[in-house]
């Protein structure tokens, strides 16, 4: 049995061949982006029938972080142009005091995992960077939008929780609310991909 470099990266760095199962206990336990999420992993698996070889990284009999690629090259699902799925980062499942080195590449390795991998180069790797938005707003801002919510419900507007609306409705919202907002400068999701990801 030969094996790839990359095999033998993740047996210098204790990262071990994983399954789902584990992938998904590890995201419920620590969390992760969009494009990490079980489901929408889930959702790839049986209705594109990609490809998707899981690891994890344990230590002291604990599973402190996991990851997967698709189709054995990229981490994070990349589908941004058919589904409503950021590519902009991933964020990888991890303990928050895990410390490792990581065995595979990928420029969108988000800023939140910079504590957690030893061997990430993020001035070099990431163009661009994200916003992490405010854990809290100031007086100004909050009346601001209470006045703008006051406003929408006075002009005939609703605010209802989104699980009272079932998934055409989501779906036909969302697209409204798309081409309301970018008009036709860009293309929008395709109403049957929205309703079967969102279903």
């Amino acid at each position: 049995m030969t094996l790839s470099i990359k095999n033998i990266k993740r047996i210098i760095t204790a990262w071990k061949p994983s399954t789902f199962e584990t992938y998904k206990k590890t995201f419920e336990k620590y969390g992760g982006s969009v494009n990490m999420h079980p489901d929408v992993v889930s959702y790839f698996m049986i209705h594109h029938d990609w490809k998707f070889d899981f690891f994890h990284y344990e230590k002291d009999g604990d599973i402190k972080g996991s990851y997967f690629l698709c189709n054995g090259k990229q981490i994070g699902i990349m589908a941004r142009r058919s589904y409503p799925l950021s590519s902009d980062e991933v964020l990888i499942p991890f303990s928050p005091h895990a410390r490792c080195f990581f065995p595979d590449k990928t420029n969108k390795l988000s800023i939140i995992n910079k504590q957690n991998i030893i061997n990430a180069t993020w001035k070099i790797a990431r163009k661009k960077q994200n916003c992490i938005i405010k854990e809290s707003f100031s007086p100004k801002f909050e009346k601001t939008r209470r006045n703008e919510i006051q406003r929408f419900i006075r002009n005939g507007g609703e605010i209802k929780c989104i699980s009272q609306l079932s998934d055409k409705e989501i779906s036909s919202s969302y697209i409204s609310l798309f081409h309301s907002r970018f008009g036709g400068t860009l293309p929008c999701y395709e109403y049957d991909n929205l309703l079967m990801f969102i279903s």
